[in-house]
């Protein structure tokens, strides 16, 4: 029993560090299941193949690689585990962490500790997994806590635990489902 402990413990410090990234102004609450990446047809979808990748800043850890959109600034790095890039004229960021495995390899268990355990304020939502790169990720969207409009994909991969966290500020929250598309189209396994 003390194992399923200090894996919930480790997922959880993981999605406290992603949670700890930036702060802003409040966004309205859209509806985050409007996303084109995903339907209700299907529990797993690739995101949009028409959607070029983006071409801004690249975040790399362990080999798990991805860009942010173009203009966005890479931030100080504050941890090993994570990376940050945010838009240089707001407070709009998309951050990568990758930690190790912590033995919960069940996506709905996963996304219910995203939920619940630090990024999110009450009104986030579980939604359908996703595909990316080949990998089935849960998917969480919602309110942050930051006060940003605040969408997290995740997974236990190799060994690993990935998390791409995404926060709109009302500047470009109307540009979400482009953004998450370009980012995650960019995404590559090492």
């Amino acid at each position: 029993m003390l194992v399923g402990v200090r894996s919930g413990a480790a997922a959880s410090v993981a999605l406290l560090v992603l949670g700890g990234c930036g702060d802003g102004g409040k966004s309205a609450d859209p509806d985050p299941t409007t996303s084109p990446s995903v339907t209700s047809a299907s529990p797993t979808v690739e995101p949009s193949p028409t959607v070029a990748p983006a071409t801004g800043p690249v975040l790399t850890i362990d080999g798990v690689s991805m860009n942010a959109p173009k203009g966005f600034k890479l931030m100080d790095e504050l941890a090993s585990i994570l990376q940050t890039a945010q838009d240089p004229v707001g407070y709009s960021q998309v951050s990568l962490a990758v930690t190790p495995d912590t033995g919960i390899d069940d996506l709905n268990a996963l996304g219910r500790i995203a939920k619940t355990a630090g990024n999110f304020d009450k009104g986030a939502k579980q939604l359908p997994n996703v595909t990316i790169a080949g990998v089935e990720f849960y998917r969480v969207a919602g309110p942050g806590i930051s006060g940003l409009d605040s969408e997290e994909f995740g997974t236990s991969y190799d060994g690993q635990v990935v998390h791409v966290l995404f926060k709109f500020d009302d500047r470009l929250v109307g540009q979400r489902d482009e953004i998450v598309d370009s980012v995650l189209a960019s995404y590559t396994w090492p």
